[in-house]
């Protein structure tokens, strides 16, 4: 199972438009290599998933041009932001 058919990704909390979707173009390894890389900060959703973390967001640092991943990681809730 690809990653694109298993995660939706769309804007975080502290952006301008919160929680809108974005697609990302995932490319094979090479495509990957060739890539001059534009990183950000997303929200990772599971596509079939009904319930949401009430602790925070799964947030992952991707390339949205190739879809390479730096890392995965969990910003918790504080007040009308993350901590």
């Amino acid at each position: 199972m690809k990653k694109s058919d298993k995660y939706t990704y769309k804007f975080h909390l502290l952006t301008r438009f919160p929680y809108e979707p974005i697609e990302i173009h995932f490319k094979s390894i090479i495509g990957q290599l060739l890539c001059r890389h534009e990183y950000g900060y997303f929200v990772r959703e599971e596509k079939n998933n009904n319930f949401h973390s009430l602790k925070g967001d799964t947030i992952e640092h991707i390339c949205y041009k190739c879809g390479k991943s730096k890392g995965t990681m969990l910003w918790e809730y504080e007040g009308m932001g993350y901590k």
